[in-house]
């Protein structure tokens, strides 16, 4: 991983093309369909957890897709993919092509654990597992006014600490509710199965939108429950600040920024590029072969500053004076 400031000293100076190294960007988002168990109330796709599931064949012919690219990874993305009724298939399906499978989830399903033994049998490697507090916040949170036999909660904490062959990250999306529990939160994840904690400020994009209020501000105003957390697991399990303005974090802590360029040279995460049309035959395995092209990244990368920038909470006058400028990508309004 290049340093925030190595990476913004290439961007300057359009050094794109020359970077070195191996295997980058070789996960493939799948779209699995929005249609989800749970009621998140910023969530992107809030307006969509209803809709049906997406056809199989269209999930297929994007697993095709992305072999025919050149990826060796994917990540099915809802919604909620482990309730798609091919679920099992779909996986087996990937594991088939040799791609390794890493799946979003709020893992209400594997509360059955014969459904997460069948997925990791079929070549499951990896959950990135929505986490959204503790206990009470989290479970009120995930199920609204929703009720269930047990906490969902309670069934995450019980999961990372099984001995299941299978890599767990987490992701937090940090909001009011939940800022001030963080350090008690991280506590729960030591010493178990999970490998890397992102976490995330709240993004108005899509339906969330309209919940994003002043929710960023408050992230700022209680920056030190944040850091705090940080030092608890920092020498433990891997930290990715998500989308954070650097002048609003301790310096200590700025290597654990990871920015919308990060996203470009982060092993773990999956390739921007598949995100921006839906159509894919505008595609080609030369499109990806050679991730270092300079004019496909140099675009994408111009095209993301101008997107993320144009929504940033900034002061114009010290945003232009200071040296991450080109990579910060502030909070959104």
């Amino acid at each position: 991983m290049y340093s925030s400031d190595k990476i913004n000293y290439l961007i300057e100076k359009k050094y794109i093309d020359n970077l070195e190294f191996p295997n980058i960007l070789n996960k493939a988002k799948i779209d699995t369909g929005f249609r989800c168990n749970a009621s998140c109330y910023y969530c992107y796709y809030k307006n969509n957890l209803d809709d049906s599931f997406m056809n199989t064949d269209e999930i297929y012919y994007q697993i095709d897709k992305a072999k025919e690219f050149g990826f060796n990874k994917i990540e099915l993305s809802g919604g909620e993919t482990s309730i798609h009724p091919d679920f099992i298939n779909i996986i087996k399906y990937s594991s088939l092509k040799n791609l390794k499978v890493s799946t979003l989830s709020n893992c209400i399903i594997f509360k059955n654990r014969s459904i997460l033994d069948e997925a990791i049998f079929n070549g499951l490697n990896e959950i990135l597992i929505s986490v959204h507090g503790l206990k009470d916040t989290h479970d009120n949170i995930v199920l609204g006014k929703n009720k269930l036999e047990f906490s969902p909660f309670d069934n995450i904490i019980e999961l990372i600490n099984e001995e299941i062959d299978v890599n767990i990250r987490i992701n937090i999306i940090i909001h009011k509710d939940n800022i001030k529990e963080l350090k008690y939160l991280f506590n729960y994840f030591l010493d178990t199965k999970v490998s890397q904690i992102n976490l995330l400020p709240l993004n108005g994009w899509d339906d969330a939108s309209i919940v994003l209020n002043k929710n960023n501000n408050i992230i700022i105003d209680n920056i030190s429950y944040l850091e705090e957390a940080i030092d608890i697991i920092k020498d433990k399990i891997d930290i990715n600040l998500r989308y954070f303005p650097y002048c609003k974090i301790n310096k200590k802590y700025h290597k654990y920024i990871k920015t919308v360029y990060h996203h470009f040279f982060d092993e773990d995460d999956w390739n921007p590029l598949l995100t921006f049309k839906e159509d894919y035959s505008i595609y080609s395995k030369e499109h990806f072969k050679d991730p270092l092209r300079l004019e496909t990244y140099k675009n994408t990368l111009l095209n993301n500053r101008i997107n993320s920038q144009f929504y940033k909470i900034r002061n114009k006058e010290n945003c232009l004076n200071c040296e991450f400028d080109n990579i910060c990508d502030g909070f959104k309004k």
